[in-house]
């Protein structure tokens, strides 16, 4: 299976960057392309983690199908920022829909 940014419902081509969106206290996460993660602004991005935040990783896979990563093998990367649950539901609401159920 080909991987999907979860909030632009588009394919992830093999190659450029994508990250994990994970809320604090859950334990899975959201995955987002580039261009999802481009919508929030350097003034958005908080340094630390919080009480309520959303942490926001690199992310990676090892194998292609093709022209996209595949969903097989995703693995978390690097903690690079973190956005306020504002943010979060402001800028990714389909990626907050995942996480109500």
């Amino acid at each position: 299976m080909s991987t999907y940014c979860q909030e632009l419902k588009h394919k992830i081509t093999y190659g450029d960057p994508f990250f994990i969106l994970i809320p604090e206290g859950k334990s899975g996460g959201a995955i987002v392309s580039f261009e999802a993660m481009n919508r929030v602004s350097e003034s958005d991005r908080l340094t630390e983690p919080g009480l309520g935040t959303v942490a926001v990783y690199a992310a990676d896979s090892t194998y292609s199908m093709g022209d996209t990563y595949s969903w097989f093998d995703i693995t978390k990367q690097a903690y690079l920022f973190s956005l306020s649950e504002h943010t979060f539901d402001t800028l990714f609401p389909t990626s907050k829909a995942l996480f109500e159920s």
